[in-house]
Parts: C-alpha cells; sequence; structure tokens
C-alpha cells in the first residue's frame, strides 16, 4: 500500500482532548481508517466485498493482529464528539509538498504543513500523528489560496523529484499533471473548510 497521507480537520476543544489523551490519537486514526474500509465495502458489488472482507481477515490472522471494532472505536471517540470525515491524499502528499517547499524534509513553516505539526500520541507505523494548531490552519490555507494547478505544475519535474528523494514521484510529466490537478484542489478546498470553521489539523501517514 504505502505511504498514505491523512487529514482530518479538529476543533480547538477535540484538540485540547486529544492533548490531554494522547491515547485517544490511535482510536481516532484507528476509527478513520475503519470508516475508509467500510465505505470502501459498500461500493463494491458483494462478490468483491466478501473477497475484500476475506482478505482483511486473512491478512489480520497472519499478522496476528485483532481486526479493530467499529463499534468499540466509536465508543472509545466517543468523548471527541462529532468528527468530520478526513481527506486521503494517497500518496500524493510527499510530492506536494515538495511542490510547496522545493524541499524533501519539513522547513517549519506553513509551506511544510504537511510533514510539519506538534507530534502528539504513538508511533503509527510511520511515526506519530502530527497536529497543526488553527492559526497554522489558517495560515496554510492562505498559501493554497496564492497558488493554483497551472503555477504548481511549472515548479519541478518527476526527474527532479527523484532525484531530491521524494516519494512516489508519477513517472512522468503527464501522470504529474494530472496528480496536481486531482490532489491540489481537494486539498486546498478541505484545508480552507477548515480554517473557516476555526480548525486545526490532524496529519499521520498509514
Amino acid at each position: 500500500m504505502g505511504m498514505v497521507c491523512n487529514i482530518l480537520g479538529l476543533s480547538p476543544d477535540q484538540i485540547a482532548i486529544l492533548r490531554a489523551q494522547p491515547r485517544l490519537v490511535h482510536v481516532l486514526t484507528t476509527l478513520m481508517q475503519e470508516r475508509k474500509s467500510a465505505a470502501l465495502l459498500e461500493s463494491m458489488n458483494p462478490d468483491l466485498r466478501a473477497v475484500y472482507a476475506d482478505q482483511r481477515r486473512s491478512l489480520a490472522e497472519r499478522s496476528g493482529i485483532e481486526m479493530p471494532d467499529l463499534g468499540q472505536l466509536q465508543r472509545d471517540a466517543a468523548a471527541l464528539g462529532k468528527i468530520g470525515p478526513a481527506l486521503d491524499l494517497d500518496k500524493s502528499w510527499h510530492v506536494l509538498h515538495y511542490l510547496f517547499t522545493s524541499r524533501a524534509n519539513a522547513t517549519g513553516d506553513a509551506e511544510s504543513t504537511l510533514l510539519g505539526g506538534e507530534p502528539i500520541g504513538d508511533d503509527l507505523g510511520y511515526g506519530p500523528a502530527r497536529l497543526s494548531l488553527p492559526n497554522e490552519t489558517a495560515a496554510f490555507d492562505r498559501l493554497l489560496a496564492s497558488l493554483d494547478v497551472a503555477a504548481l505544475s511549472q515548479r519541478s519535474t518527476p526527474e527532479e523529484m527523484r532525484l531530491a528523494r521524494i516519494y512516489a514521484p508519477p513517472p512522468d510529466g503527464d501522470e504529474l499533471q494530472t496528480l496536481i490537478e486531482h490532489s491540489f484542489p481537494q486539498l486546498k478546498t478541505y484545508v480552507r473548510e477548515q480554517a473557516k470553521r476555526d480548525f486545526g489539523l490532524l496529519i499521520w501517514l498509514t
């Protein structure tokens, strides 16, 4: 599957709860994954749904990992109140970060929000989740508002990204253009919605 980036808008109250109870970060991120899996199952025809469910159970058994209980996760996360939908950036997160910053690593400013933030909770496999506060979300929103697909498309090439050791760069310019046209507007819209609500962001890799 590779490293997939997930982004979830959180209210100031929800952020305060997570800081007070960091164990809930794992509950919350697992709940988001189970919601994603449930939505995928719902979209499948019955035959594919059965195959996918069997594959998940088989993988859990081989790994010695207990299958998450969606109902229990929802009960455990009840203290957080209503939780909105998360944004799945799939594997485009590092490419977008590089287009924003011209750097492979975090720079500590709004441009590197996808890699920055305050670490919180346990390691989720690729490090802990990270929190960006409402004022940082607002700054990221202003940055994204200043950019567009055409401008981003001129900033780099797949070959430059491979040399910079960016994760999962597209194989050619056409694929890069498609990635930008698909992922950047999704990110821009999602961050704008969270900034309007004065929400922060929880960002994690799975």
